[in-house]
Order: structure tokens, then sequence, then C-alpha cells
């Protein structure tokens, strides 16, 4: 039997530490998710996020989230064992706590940190060693 919703883990090294309570759930699709779902308006940013949820399962990636006092949406541990960190902002006003949720995830994980990226809707920049990348240009590098 297919599985339809899947539940993302908290990122830790320690396996007591995964074991979170909080845990966020996606769907393997977002038509699917908008069919059963409650909502009143069109949510393009939870709907973005679940398309780089599907994308980064679809690539064979293992997404785990982070959260401390901020959020990173989706940590992937490379066969390097290096660390991207993934925030999913579907606007071009990115608000600060998407920047200060990767800030803080590499303070506490400094040395493991390969890269840090922000999906927007079109900007794309480079600072601050987070990297900003329009989410349609992101699915057709992977």
């Amino acid at each position: 039997m297919a599985k339809v919703l899947f539940e993302v883990p908290h990122f830790a090294y320690s396996l007591q530490a995964q074991k979170r309570p909080n845990r966020k759930i996606y769907c393997i699709d977002n038509g699917l998710r908008n069919a059963v779902s409650f909502r009143f308006s069109e949510d393009e940013g939870k709907l973005a996020e679940n398309l780089v949820f599907v994308e980064l399962l679809r690539s064979g990636a293992t997404p785990f989230y982070w959260k401390k006092k901020k959020e990173v949406d989706f940590v992937v541990k490379g066969p390097d064992n290096f660390l991207t960190a993934i925030n999913v902002s579907y606007t071009d006003t990115i608000p600060a706590r998407e920047r200060e949720g990767l800030q803080e995830f590499a303070a506490e994980f400094s040395d493991k940190v390969k890269e840090m990226i922000i999906l927007t809707k079109d900007t794309e920049q480079v600072s601050d060693d987070i990297s900003l990348i329009p989410l349609w240009k992101w699915l057709l590098r992977k």
C-alpha cells in the first residue's frame, strides 16, 4: 500500500532528540492535499513547502526539520555527512525569520553545514553564506 502522508522527524544527532513529539506532516500530492484540506484561501507558501518535500523525497534524500527558537524547514544530510539547510519562503520579500532560522542552525552545527538555502518566488542572490534561489530554478537543477 502506498503512503500518502509522511512524517518528517526533528533533526538531531541523538535518537532521543529526534523522537520529539512535534513532527511535520507532508502529503505526497498537492492536488490531494488541496482536495481534502480545509482552508479559506490559497496558501502558496504551504504548497511550495510541500512541493520541496516531495522533490527531496523523489531525489532519494531523507528530509528532517529543525527547530529551537527559530525553524529550518528541511535539513538534508549528504553522502559526505555534511548538512544542507533549506527554508521555503515563496515570496520575494523574505521575512527575517527565514534567515534567522538558518543562522541559528549554522551556529549550532557550524562544522557540518555545507549549504544554506532560502527558496523564493523569483529572487536570486547570495549573502551572508545564504543562497536565495527561485523555487523553479532549484527544481530544474535537481
